[in-house]
């Protein structure tokens, strides 16, 4: 039974590498273990095989899965005591190293939801300043779970997330809508975000100081010792490793020179080339043996000599004794390598490859950055034309509905003016102060005056000869009636006229009397 469960758990985690692209391979297996099966406990399934039958059914259980495992505790300035040691000592160290306007390069791996990234980038800025930070410093936060690194990309966190921020740091750094925080773009326009593995991924390269905290905990002994060589290799001559609690091996202190312990801040040690000077001391201590056992050969040890102290293998009887020159034993015509020279030559083989590779990783880690950025910059415009086109299609919509509003308007005036145009009486608007606003075709043929005499004009005006006076309509409106009607006496161009007039309010858009309709119909005499 154990068996068995054994190969089904070695199935999901070849599973979960070769179509997730997680290596859990080397992370501690009881752990590992025990946080599948409490996912299979929740989804109620009793063994690996039914658990990976049900992922394949259930893509969603994959998030959940990977929330159980890759735990992605974190926070700002997380370890206050420690982040106070990397801004009062190990920033200026750092930069005390570099020329003024080198960059300085950062990898922060595990980077989880960013709270970590963004204390490093707040410290930066502090040290530096802001346009030393923004012209000099690059950091890379990388994380195996895309969910997390989707969440640090956004860089928004509540109240409680920002508990520990000094106040002076939330106002320059943070953008604050209720309880809703952002991060500053200027502050974030320096990190580049990735996923990459730890295990299986190649480290960046020339890092001044790499974090990695409460990640290597996660794996076994041996992974840590690979996780560690590649941070090794990825760190700069000297360069810093900041690790979580006790999260580096004794093992390693050939690499890594501890520079606080009480803060797990290390810094790389410089490792000669141990193969070329193991094998050359190897060789020196055969040609210095072979000679003090036959001082009669010199400097010149026959090949039973080398062959007596293990120098060389394989010589058969016929050549014992010949002399060694550049060539086979006892054969003056073909040439091979004295000992030693093999072991002089071969590892400068490996070491320019390795470092042909490295320039390799340098130019395509280079090429990342680029295209991140352009991505990012890519991603900004078309925010851009989103908004644009968001905004496009609302004054589209206004413009459509003024256009419908105008239309109905237009509708409306020329149904009115019919309206007037028919009646047999006349009609006349006026406002507040009596200024005549509207006047019908019945009120020119009533009055004799027409409406572009009249329109504009107080109906008072001496010069239009109408009783206004006698209609008191200034009365009307100050008061309440809703109407008003009365019988004028008045003269139209020298002939007499008696005129019944009907006074009715009009209201403004504030509900109040705004004018008056007048509508006059001459009576007989």
């Amino acid at each position: 039974m154990i068996t068995e469960q054994s190969r089904g758990f070695e199935a999901l985690l070849e599973h979960l590498t070769r179509y997730r692209g997680i290596d859990f391979t080397g992370y501690k297996q009881s752990s590992l273990l025990r946080r599948v099966m409490g996912r299979m406990d929740v989804v109620g399934v009793g063994d690996c095989a039914e658990y990976l039958a049900y992922l394949d059914g259930h893509p969603g259980e994959y998030t959940a899965l990977f929330d159980s495992i890759l735990i992605n505790v974190t926070g700002f300035f997380r370890d206050e005591a420690a982040w106070g040691y990397v801004r009062e000592t190990l920033l200026p160290d750092l930069l005390a190293l570099k020329p003024a306007e080198e960059p300085v390069r950062v990898w922060s791996a595990g980077c989880a939801s960013g709270e970590e990234i963004y204390t490093l980038a707040m410290l930066f800025a502090e040290v530096l300043g802001p346009e030393a930070f923004h012209h000099r410093v690059k950091i890379y936060a990388t994380d195996v779970d895309e969910e997390a690194l989707a969440q640090a990309r956004q860089a928004v966190y509540n109240d409680q997330d920002l508990a520990s921020v000094p106040a002076a740091f939330r106002s320059r750094y943070f953008e604050t809508a209720g309880s809703r925080h952002v991060v500053r773009a200027n502050l974030g326009r320096a990190i580049v975000f990735g996923r990459h593995d730890v295990m299986r991924d190649a480290p960046i390269s020339r890092v001044d100081l790499l974090v990695c905290r409460n990640t290597l905990m996660y794996f076994d002994r041996e992974a840590q010792g690979r996780i560690l060589t590649r941070f090794h290799l990825a760190l700069v001559e000297a360069g810093y490793l900041f690790l979580g609690k006790a999260e580096l091996s004794p093992a390693h202190s050939h690499v890594f020179q501890p520079v606080s312990l009480k803060h797990h801040i290390f810094r790389r040690v410089s490792t000669p080339d141990r193969h070329e000077g193991a094998e050359r001391g190897h060789t020196d201590a055969i040609s210095d043996r072979a000679i003090q056992r036959y001082p009669q050969l010199g400097g010149a040890p026959t090949t039973r000599a080398l062959a007596e102290t293990g120098a060389l293998s394989g010589v058969g009887p016929a050549c014992a004794g010949a002399p060694v020159r550049h060539g086979v034993p006892g054969d003056d015509r073909r040439t091979v390598r004295e000992p030693g020279w093999s072991a002089r030559r071969l590892p400068a083989v490996p070491a320019d490859l390795e470092a042909l590779n490295a320039a390799l990783l340098v130019t395509n880690e280079e090429l990342e950055t680029s295209n991140a950025e352009f991505e990012s910059t890519n991603e900004e415009l078309g925010s851009m034309n989103e908004e644009l086109h968001s905004t496009n299609e609302e004054l589209e919509t206004l413009n459509t509905d003024l256009h419908r509003r105008t239309t109905e308007l237009g509708t409306t005036n020329s149904i009115l003016q019919s309206v007037l145009a028919g009646l047999r009486v006349g009609v006349a608007v006026v406002d507040r102060h009596l200024t005549v606003l509207l006047w019908n075709r019945g009120a020119e043929e009533l009055w004799g005056l027409s409406a572009d005499e009249v329109r504009g004009r107080s109906l008072s005006s001496p010069d239009l000869g109408l009783p206004a006076e006698q209609m008191q309509i200034a009365g009307f409106l100050s008061g309440t009636a809703p109407n008003k009607e009365m019988t004028v006496d008045a003269s139209c161009r020298g002939r007499p006229l008696r005129c019944r007039v009907t006074c009715t309010p009009f209201l403004g858009p504030s509900g109040g009397r705004a004018g008056a309709v007048l509508v006059m119909e001459e009576e007989a005499r």
